[in-house]
């Protein structure tokens, strides 16, 4: 198997154990037919509030790559959320997407976030069950 292959066997992995994690916290999840947007799910928290979410999944293992990359411009919005996650070690972080816009370093249409000390520290609100707390908001 090539590394290609197994980024995106990597990668699916990474979104069904989301979706499981999020169906077990009582979301209620949608996955599109195609990923044309990079929505990978659209979740229903209890307050009836409907979130975007794009699952980005990295192992932490030999030659770890920290770098969470959206390859595409986005446009940061109340709804629309990146996880983050990985996948050997089931850490999770559920960033608001203007949170990992501002974090995030912009070349060539591509937004890059790379998990250092200092990001980990500054996202501390948004990882594992704090994240799934931020996912349950009531958005006004």
């Amino acid at each position: 198997m090539n590394k290609m292959e197994n980024s995106a066997i990597t990668g699916k992995k990474g979104e069904y154990d989301i979706i499981t994690k999020l169906m077990s916290e009582g979301f209620i999840v949608y996955t599109p037919v195609l990923d044309m947007d990079g929505v990978d799910c659209v979740v229903k928290n209890k307050h009836g509030r409907l979130i975007e979410i794009q699952i980005k999944t990295r192992t932490k293992g030999e030659g770890f790559n920290k770098d969470f990359i959206i390859k595409r411009e986005f446009n940061p919005n109340k709804d629309f959320f990146i996880c983050c996650y990985l996948i050997d070690t089931k850490d999770v972080w559920f960033i608001p997407s203007f949170v990992f816009s501002k974090l995030c370093r912009k070349e060539n249409g591509f937004c890059t976030l790379t998990l250092d000390l200092q990001t980990e520290k500054e996202l501390t609100g948004y990882r594992n069950e704090r994240g799934f707390y931020t996912l349950n908001k009531e958005e006004k």
